[in-house]
């Protein structure tokens, strides 16, 4: 049962990030849903996967080594009040030099909107992977609700990995959520295996895919 003031408190999460313009569209309307189970946890997991985007964000040099999820969340939506999107700017690394920089930025103003600071911030991490390879808007972001579903096995090197292989994130994403069949999920599955193979290869190729199953009923049931 999802309680009134979850869905409210949801949908005003989802109206303060939406603020920040159409480079987050698509993340409030298929990332953020894929997310209540980890607001409702509450800010320890929140904080467990934006610790993971802000990893990945800072490796592909999007965010600089003193930038944090929250903070440039925060920042965002300050920004969006000034009339500051990421729409106005031919390259999204120009749209972070101008939040890093904001005029009047108040550290104090946001005090008791953590989780909104936070979410945008994953908003933000995850625009600027996919205007870095030119992949479709949303589509970094996937990866941030199976971080919730297991920090232990969803880390930043596993993206970065992921990426190295040429696999897709998109891909994954579905595989794990159950989306995928046939041919198609086993082709992402043996993908999967051949990159933990790589990384560890003194384990049996049909121990990594019983883990690769395991984790797939996490983020399944989660």
């Amino acid at each position: 049962m999802v309680f009134p003031f979850i869905i409210a408190g949801f949908s005003a999460i989802i109206s303060t990030v939406a603020t920040i313009g159409a480079a987050v569209s698509t993340f409030c309307t298929i990332t953020l849903p894929a997310l209540i189970p980890y607001i409702e946890k509450g800010l320890e997991v929140m904080q467990l996967i934006a610790k993971v985007a802000e990893g990945v964000a800072t490796v592909l040099d999007i965010f600089n080594s003193n930038d944090n999820i929250e903070d440039m969340g925060d920042r965002a939506l300050q920004a969006a009040e000034q009339g500051i999107k990421p729409d106005q700017f031919d390259e999204f690394s120009n749209y972070l030099i101008a939040l890093r920089g904001l005029d009047d930025f108040n550290p104090n103003k946001n005090s008791d909107k953590t989780m909104e600071k936070i979410v945008a911030g994953l908003a933000i991490a995850g625009a600027g992977i996919d205007q870095k390879f030119d992949w479709a808007e949303g589509t970094a972001a996937q990866y941030w609700p199976l971080v919730g579903a297991s920090t232990e096995y969803f880390t930043a090197d596993k993206f970065l990995q992921i990426i190295a292989t040429g696999s897709s994130i998109s891909a994954v994403a579905n595989y794990f959520t159950g989306k995928l069949g046939g041919a198609e999920a086993l082709h992402v599955e043996d993908a999967l295996v051949q990159m933990e193979t790589k990384t560890h290869p003194n384990l049996d190729p049909n121990t990594i895919r019983a883990e690769i199953y395991a984790q797939q009923d996490k983020v399944q049931l989660s």
